[in-house]
């Protein structure tokens, strides 16, 4: 007769179900799915956790030592900004007189700022406020390459290397005298000619060369970090490397500051929601499941613009380009020049020692045999950048030269073709440098600071 319909899944007590409510059906397949992430969650912690490659993941694209070195910018108090997705690990907190400066008593995989704001590895001694009568005090100010950035340790960093060598020296004095001038010169002529062949002696003191350089620092914040900070120490000298990062930012800029503070401060409720999406960004990177993706599809991006292994080595951060406009340009350089007077003056009110120097940049690479790896970076540099740098760096030695003529207490230390000789890699990137060129910048700022620390041998008033 007639035969009942067998009642399919969605059947007519589906349809009196309410509008949008998922089938069971539906459930039991979001549950599997929900099931089998999970899983792939657990086997990747676990696979990654026994191989202790976790942090490859992080680093997706980049070394491990750039991401160290990345900075992280937070408010006066140190904390973070969340509406900033560029977040690194070398924490810097706004300052009103200085723009942002370093985080105290806080340490990296390369490197360690000390409870004073200074980079210094983990066990060195904090300065005191009373300056010992035997110590003597060089404090190195600047941007990022004084800083040391992407070096491999605090003692790799130019300033380290600069006190072991000043220390070293004292050393040498006390066990080898003979090997120095004598305090006393001798009576006879040929036995003074002797004595003056020899080098001269530095002070005998205990050196202490303090990196106070900050990475982005411009020459108006060195200005004020001078007066507001590093005077507090009583320096008896200064070191300035600088000048790169003036030429790229802009003249109506007064100097380096946290970046989109303004648009953070003004605008209440773009920062709320900016800082909505990055939580849940951050939440989302904390899954293996999300890494693992973003670390594929890295790496393939990386393989489709070049399979060169020094594109592969380093993650290139090339800079802005130069301002094609001259009048900008020289805006940048006036600048410069009067943040340099500025501290020429309260150096010279002080009797402090200046010491000047432009920093290296790579365009002095092309001609003398630079790496692999140097090549790549100076093949995705602009074709005019060379000749538009070495016009820059031009201008701004002669404002150094200008200022030299005024202020007796400033001299100037040349960079340029410092490293033409040099057969290893030199620069990571246009202006970071490696351990082995730190160490012959180092060496090079050794000789320009030992010689405003010589002593003259006194004469001999011997009446025989």
């Amino acid at each position: 007769m007639f035969k009942t319909r067998r009642k399919s899944f969605f059947s007519s007590q589906s349809s009196y179900r309410p509008y949008g409510k998922p089938s069971p059906r539906r459930w039991r397949l979001l549950v599997l799915i929900l099931c089998l992430l999970l899983g792939l969650e657990l086997l990747l912690r676990l696979g990654f956790g026994l191989t202790g490659n976790a942090d490859a993941l992080q680093y997706a694209g980049k070394s491990a030592v750039t991401v160290d070195y990345r900075l992280a910018y937070g408010d006066a108090s140190g904390k973070l900004y969340k509406d900033l997705s560029s977040q690194g690990k070398l924490v810097v907190r706004r300052s009103p007189l200085q723009g942002y400066e370093l985080q105290k008593d806080q340490s990296g995989q390369h490197w360690s700022i000390s409870a004073q704001g200074f980079r210094a590895p983990l066990l060195a001694p904090l300065l005191s406020d009373k300056k010992p009568t035997n110590e003597m005090r060089i404090f190195v100010l600047g941007g990022s390459t004084a800083f040391g950035q992407l070096s491999s340790s605090d003692q790799t960093t130019i300033s380290y290397q600069l006190e072991r060598q000043l220390n070293e020296r004292v050393g040498k004095q006390k066990e080898t005298p003979g090997q120095f001038q004598p305090p006393r010169l001798p009576y006879y002529a040929d036995e003074q000619a002797i004595a003056l062949a020899k080098p001269k002696r530095i002070q005998k003191k205990q050196y202490r060369v303090i990196n106070a350089a900050v990475p982005g620092y411009i020459s108006s914040n060195e200005r004020s970090q001078f007066i507001h900070q590093v005077s507090h120490y009583q320096p008896d000298m200064l070191v300035l490397i600088d000048g790169y990062t003036d030429l790229l930012t802009p003249s109506n800029q007064i100097a380096s500051d946290i970046p989109q503070i303004d648009e953070i401060l003004d605008n209440a409720r773009s920062h709320f929601l900016r800082s909505i999406r990055v939580s849940i960004s951050q939440f989302l990177n904390r899954f293996y499941t999300v890494k693992v993706t973003r670390y594929a599809m890295s790496i393939r991006n990386q393989l489709s613009k070049s399979n060169s292994q020094a594109h592969l080595k380093y993650s290139l951060h090339l800079p802005p380009e130069l301002p094609k406009d001259k009048l900008e340009l020289n805006r940048r350089i006036d600048r410069y020049e009067v943040n340099l007077a500025d501290l020429a003056h309260l150096t010279s009110i002080a009797k402090t020692p200046l010491i000047v120097a432009i920093q290296p940049e790579i365009s002095d690479r092309l001609n003398h045999n630079p790496s692999p790896a140097e090549q790549a970076i100076l093949n995705k540099l602009n074709a005019d950048y060379p000749q538009q740098i070495e016009i820059a760096y031009e201008q701004l030695q002669q404002s150094v030269e200008k200022i030299k003529k005024t202020y007796p207490n400033v001299s100037s230390l040349n960079l340029r073709d410092l490293y033409d000789k040099t057969e290893t890699e030199a620069f990571q990137d246009p202006i970071h440098l490696t351990d082995k060129a730190n160490q012959i910048l180092a060496k090079k700022l050794y000789s320009a600071v030992a010689k405003t620390l010589e002593i003259n041998s006194e004469p001999n008033l011997d009446s025989r």
